[in-house]
């Protein structure tokens, strides 16, 4: 998988780095990689009307008020190579959800939640 810097960039080349907290997370990026809860393959619909191959790696959290997180980590595969689209935290339980869609094809946890 390729990680670069394009996972915390916009398409005009703005840092979205503390957009969402993402900077509060970094080091918690790499245990989304190296040891997800969870991980979707999904169709995703573009605006032009193709759709690519995602696959949605989940790790989840909790902050040390005891709130829910979600750390999910966007990949696209393409013809040579699985690149890096996103980085993010999600801190709605109804969000995490929505998110939770496409194939399940590892979880952690028995019961796969």
């Amino acid at each position: 998988m390729w990680v670069d810097d394009a996972l915390f960039a916009r398409a005009s080349g703005q840092s979205k780095l503390k957009k969402r907290d993402r900077h509060v997370y970094l080091d918690a990026f790499s245990e989304v990689l190296a040891d997800p809860d969870e991980i979707y393959l999904a169709l995703d619909a573009r605006k032009n009307g193709q759709t690519r191959l995602m696959k949605k790696m989940f790790r989840y959290c909790k902050t040390e008020q005891g709130q829910k997180r979600a750390l999910i980590a966007l990949f696209e595969y393409q013809r040579d190579k699985t690149q890096g689209v996103s980085l993010y935290v999600i801190d709605n339980e109804k969000t995490v959800e929505k998110k939770r869609t496409g194939r399940l094809i590892y979880s952690k946890r028995q019961d796969g939640r």
